[in-house]
C-alpha cells in the first residue's frame, strides 16, 4: 500500500513533505523516555523552511503543517513552556511510536543528504514537489533502478505524469542520470523494449555497500515494487 508520501504529494502539501523532512533531520532520541522527540520555537522551523517575511514570522503557517502532518498519524504535538514538544511516529503513518530500523522487514531505509538543506543551490527551496518526491522514491532503490510509470499508482500512490515531471526535473538539475537499455520482450513486434535506468547523482546517490539503517523517510510501496530495480 502507498504510504504517507502519497497523501502529501496528493494533496500538493509541499510544505509538510518540507517540514517532516526537517523534522527527520533534526529530532534525536530521548535517553529517558526513548521518544523521538524535539521541543523547538516555531520561529525556528520558519526560519528553517525560508518562510519569514518582513510582515510575517511564519509561525502560524508552522503550526498549521504540524496539525496536518499529526493528522496523517506522522508526529504528536504538545506543549513544552512556549515551544511545541514534537514526538515522531512509525513512518507508515500508523500512528506508532517510532522506532529506530533495524534494517529488516518492509520499508527501504535511507538517508537524506544534508546537501539537501546546506547546498548553494537550496534544493529544498529550488526542487517541485515532484520531484522531491522522486527524490525520495529514488534514493529507496539500488542504483540502477527502474521505475515504470504505469506502475507508480499502485507501488507509491503517485500518478505516472508527476513521476515523470519529477524523474525529468532532477535529471535537468543534474541529480539524476538516465540512459536507455534495450530488455528482451518476446511479446513486442520488435522482441524488445527499451526502457529507462535511473541513477541519482551527487550529494544524493546512496551508498549500498553499506546500507545505512538512521533514516530520514521511508518509502511503502507495494511488494512487487522491490524488483523494480
Amino acid at each position: 500500500m502507498p504510504g504517507p508520501l502519497h497523501d502529501l504529494v496528493r494533496n500538493h502539501d509541499e510544505r509538510g513533505l518540507d517540514l517532516y523532512l526537517l523534522l527527520r533531520a533534526v529530532v534525536s532520541s530521548d535517553e529517558a523516555t526513548d521518544a523521538w522527540d524535539v521541543a523547538l520555537d516555531a520561529r525556528v522551523w520558519a526560519r528553517g523552511l525560508g518562510l519569514p517575511t518582513a510582515n510575517d514570522p511564519g509561525t502560524a503557517a508552522v503550526s498549521k503543517t504540524w496539525r496536518r502532518l499529526d493528522d496523517h498519524g506522522l508526529i504528536t504535538r504538545e506543549r513544552r513552556g512556549r515551544s511545541a514538544n514534537i514526538t515522531l511516529l512509525d513512518e507508515a503513518g500508523t500512528g506508532r511510536e517510532y522506532t529506530y530500523p533495524s534494517g529488516k522487514g518492509r520499508g527501504r531505509y535511507f538517508k537524506l543528504s544534508e546537501q539537501f538543506w546546506t547546498a548553494e543551490e537550496r534544493w529544498y527551496r529550488t526542487l517541485s514537489l515532484a520531484a522531491k518526491a522522486m527524490l525520495l522514491v529514488g534514493s529507496s532503490l539500488k542504483p540502477g533502478f527502474v521505475l515504470p510509470l504505469e506502475q507508480m499508482p499502485a507501488w507509491y500512490g503517485i500518478s505516472g505524469d508527476t513521476a515523470a515531471r519529477g524523474l525529468g526535473e532532477l535529471e535537468s538539475v543534474g541529480l539524476l542520470e538516465v540512459t536507455k537499455r534495450r530488455r528482451p520482450e518476446p511479446l513486442s513486434p520488435t522482441k524488445y523494449v527499451i526502457e529507462n535506468v535511473y541513477e541519482l547523482k551527487a550529494p544524493f546517490a546512496q551508498d549500498w555497500r553499506s546500507r545505512p539503517l538512521a533514516s530520514v523517510t521511508t518509502i511503502h510501496g507495494d511488494e512487487d515494487a522491490e524488483g523494480a530495480g
